[in-house]
């Protein structure tokens, strides 16, 4: 008998624990989200917030988009963003999922992260003509794909060009 207070003791703590674990990561998260205001603006896309960070004032307009399994794509890309910000205007779109845009439950396909990332592109006025779009690469296959159907939603309305740059940019 001796053995099973045991065990249902450790079981106790393992659950405790968990629990305690659980309360100390929202508590956390609700503290980094007071403390660490997003650096742009959030537009509001399919009910959702999502991140978009404008850095800037030249003629042309570059549009960054990271690739998949970039967790803050505004603090990750920043020093690319200040340097190319000295001579144009740099737009950063958070998809959901990452930095300060909210989580979806939407499908993430490419279809629905282009008309996504368009949507709040309308939203902040960033329009044709002067638009290029630069593909942070960190997923080959998917961006490949997500590029091919980006460019061809956007090459009716805008001269879209690409340029690859790795994460060590």
């Amino acid at each position: 008998m001796g053995l099973w207070k045991y065990l249902r003791n450790i079981m106790l703590t393992l659950v405790a624990a968990f629990v305690l674990w659980i309360i100390f990561h929202h508590a956390i998260s609700f503290y980094e989200k007071v403390k660490y205001l997003p650096m742009g603006e959030l537009v509001e896309v399919d009910g959702k917030d999502m991140h978009v960070y404008i850095k800037g004032d030249g003629d042309q307009t570059i549009v960054l988009l990271s690739g998949l399994g970039t967790a803050a794509p505004v603090l990750d890309y920043y020093p690319l963003i200040e340097e190319l910000a000295k001579d144009n205007r740099v737009v950063l779109v958070e998809p959901f999922g990452y930095g300060w845009s909210d989580m979806t439950n939407k499908e993430r396909s490419a279809e629905n992260i282009v008309a996504e990332l368009r949507t709040a592109l309308q939203k902040m006025n960033i329009e044709p003509p002067s638009i290029y779009f630069v593909f942070l690469q960190n997923a080959p296959v998917f961006l490949e794909l997500l590029k091919l159907r980006f460019l061809n939603v956007f090459v009716d309305r805008a001269y879209a060009k690409s340029a690859e740059y790795s994460n060590g940019v």
